[in-house]
């Protein structure tokens, strides 16, 4: 660092030089009745570590405030058959209910959320939307197949019944966990969220097919 003579300092201040080539800031105080020479801050090593972080914060919050401005994702609305058969919370015969509901977060919301089920495509989610579909009795899975490390998630069905899950965002899960809830918690999110058209029972029905 540059030798500065303590003589040309009387009072509080501040000063600039450099130092490789670079701009660094010297703040000091001189107390006059002791001598005292003595630094507050110093070192624009410090100075551009503060600047770098608070550039990557501003570019983090700008990126989150873009995805507010430029709206959320959405899916087609389901057809009025497949929302009265979703709504009415009671399987057809022989058959057990599949709720895939995506409830709103700020995270990864300007993007669709794929799901498959049984390894096949269920249906595509946007926020505050669910899938429906109906499954025989036994073993099936869940899956996000927007990325290849996602969890699949098992579960076991019984005729009659209805089986409901959530698709968050998380970090720790690689975009998005799916996990079962209850029954109260999972028909209150369907009463008030949009049955996506994106889905293969849809087509299904449509087409008069049957799983």
């Amino acid at each position: 660092m540059n030798r500065f003579s303590l003589r040309r300092f009387r009072q509080k201040g501040r000063v600039k030089y450099q130092k490789k080539g670079k701009w660094q800031l010297l703040i000091f105080s001189v107390d006059k009745g002791k001598g005292r020479f003595r630094i507050q801050a110093m070192k624009a090593e410090a100075t551009t570590s503060r600047s770098r972080q608070f550039s990557w914060l501003a570019t983090a919050l700008l990126g989150l405030f873009m995805i507010q401005i430029t709206g959320c994702s959405s899916v087609p609305d389901a057809s009025p058959a497949m929302k009265q058969q979703a709504l009415s919370f009671t399987p057809p015969p022989g058959k057990a209910g599949v709720y895939v509901i995506r409830p709103y977060h700020m995270l990864g919301a300007a993007i669709l959320n794929n799901i498959s089920l049984d390894y096949q495509v269920f249906g595509a989610l946007g926020t505050s939307s669910y899938l429906y579909g109906t499954v025989s009795p036994g073993l099936h899975t869940l899956r996000n197949t927007d990325l290849p490390s996602a969890i699949v998630v098992p579960f076991t069905t019984e005729a009659g019944k209805n089986y409901y899950f959530v698709a968050n965002a998380s970090l720790a899960a690689n975009g998005i966990a799916i996990e079962s809830i209850s029954e109260t918690d999972g028909q209150a999110y369907v009463r008030k969220f949009k049955l996506s058209g994106k889905n293969r029972f849809e087509l299904q029905n449509q087409s008069g097919e049957t799983k």
